[in-house]
């Protein structure tokens, strides 16, 4: 309960503060946040970031397919790596999802 407490005051902080930069590390961060909505708010936030390896990487690690699928949206020329395919594998609660969306 306190962790759901503790997002949703994030997710609020995020909706009203509008003068913070978003780069890759932020979407890292948020990617380990276990949070659609925080990686949600942030991409609509810069649309123009790009979508790097290492997030992809960290969103098979922590993330739905969900997640994942709006990130590869962003950019249908996102190449695929075999790491990305080897973690999203480990994802023990989405891994079978993941895969479906990567292959």
């Amino acid at each position: 309960m306190k962790a759901h407490r503790h997002r949703s005051g994030l997710i609020e902080q995020l909706r009203l503060v509008r003068d913070i930069e978003i780069t890759q590390s932020a979407l890292v961060e948020a990617a380990e946040f276990h949070s659609p909505e925080v990686m949600e708010l942030l991409l609509a936030r810069n649309r123009d970031i790009e979508i790097t390896e290492r997030i992809l990487v960290t969103t098979a690690e922590n993330q739905s397919s969900v997640v994942m699928e709006r990130l590869l949206a962003r950019d249908p020329n996102i190449k695929i790596a075999e790491t990305l395919l080897l973690v999203a594998m480990r994802n023990w609660q989405h891994g079978k999802e993941l895969m479906k969306l990567l292959l």
